[in-house]
Order: C-alpha cells, then structure tokens, then sequence
C-alpha cells in the first residue's frame, strides 16, 4: 500500500472511530508505530485536526 492512500484511510478511520490507538493502526496496515506517528504528522501538516492523548503506555488518537 503507498503512503498516500495509507493515509487517507487513516484519515477514514480517524473519522469513523470515537478513539483509535497507534498499536491498532500499526496492526491494521502492517506498518510500525513509528511510521503511523509520521502519517498522523503528515495528516496534521495536510491541516485536518488531530487530537490525541496517552492511557498508560499507548497513544490513542
């Protein structure tokens, strides 16, 4: 899967889910949390609104 269109379904996701986390992303499109952490900066710098916050060791967006 290209970046872009990985992207834009997590921009999909993000819109569909009250709370999604980096892990289940990750999981979702067999990619790092490292890479989801870049798409989510790509997606902020594309200038869509992202809120996001730490429950114990994982980041939920």
């Amino acid at each position: 899967m290209k970046k872009i269109e990985r992207v834009l379904s997590i921009i999909i996701l993000l819109l569909e889910n009250d709370v999604i986390s980096a892990s289940e992303l990750a999981a979702r499109f067999g990619v790092s949390k490292r890479t989801i952490f870049r798409d989510i900066e790509t997606i902020e710098y594309a200038g869509f609104p992202i809120h996001s916050a730490f429950q114990k060791t994982e980041l939920l967006y």
